[in-house]
């Protein structure tokens, strides 16, 4: 988990409730959304059917690309770390089972997905479009913070004290999203923790003067249970550098390479990570 750039957040995302998480970062923790937003969470558990990434596992344990884009896709390691197949989402099929937690001290492996834009056009770039990312999700019961590890981040693209920044992430068992963009940064938590061990979808939305988490219960034999909340504000053009990377499972830094001393490592399963446009 990282903290918003500058030196505070913006007078829009000041209008939700401002909370103070025990690591200490300022997050906004708006109003739960009501049904009818939950409702469409349920309903928009999936990538955009125009999505510009999409990740699955081979059997292998080949990480490929399934989306539009010319990308491409890499597994960054730290100590030793891989990422494996293991098991399936009931949502979204096979799983990608990312290293687990090592408090510290010690080695602990680490291994982050790395997709770049590899054609003539920054299709990741979103601008000022409305777009969403997001995946599913199961995540370990042991998991913490350490002197490397502060979070659980699910699919990134940038840091936070870039001009340029997306993220959807796991605080402390409560999904997140954040924006930044040349105007503004925007930060939504849901309404609730989920629970380790089960199946999750976190979709993050991004449209004209909202912010939103949906976030829906994946069981593989009932109905999808949702919540959601969402912030209103505007965070105006969303750019990056050449290069940069989106990540999945954590962050890496201007090299390229992950950040060894705060990977934010997610500790879990994951299946089928996306980025797409609304």
């Amino acid at each position: 988990m990282t903290a918003a750039r500058g030196g505070g957040l913006g007078v829009a995302a000041l209008a939700g409730v401002l909370a103070l998480p025990a690591c200490g970062s300022p997050t906004v923790v708006p109003d739960p959304a009501g049904d009818a937003d939950a409702a469409r969470g349920a309903s928009g558990a999936a990538a955009p059917a125009d999505a510009v990434v999409v990740l699955r596992i081979d059997p292998d344990g080949r990480v490929r690309q399934h989306g539009s884009a010319d990308v491409a896709v890499k597994t960054l390691s730290v100590d030793g770390g891989r990422v494996t197949p293991r098991g399936a989402s009931p949502g979204a099929g096979p799983a990608m089972r990312l290293p687990a937690f090592s408090p510290d001290p010690g080695p602990y492996p680490r291994a982050v997905l790395a997709v770049t834009p590899a054609g003539p056009r920054d299709l990741l770039e979103p601008g000022t479009r409305p777009f969403a990312w997001g995946a599913d999700f199961r995540v370990d019961s042991d998991t913490g913070t350490s002197a490397v590890d502060n979070g659980d981040n699910l699919v990134q693209r940038g840091l936070s004290n870039d001009p340029g920044f997306f993220k959807a992430e796991l605080d402390q068992r409560r999904p997140g999203c954040t924006v930044t963009g040349s105007e503004d940064t925007l930060v939504v938590h849901a309404s609730e923790r989920v629970v380790a061990g089960r199946w999750y979808h976190l979709r993050c939305e991004l449209t004209p003067g909202e912010l939103a988490v949906y976030v829906t219960e994946l069981p593989a034999d009932d109905t999808p249970r949702s919540f959601a909340s969402h912030i209103s504000g505007f965070v105006g053009d969303v750019r990056f550098e050449d290069r940069t990377p989106l990540t999945v499972g954590g962050k890496v830094g201007l090299d390229g390479k992950p950040l060894p001393h705060a990977t934010d490592q997610f500790n879990g399963r994951v299946a089928a990570p996306y980025l797409g446009y609304l």
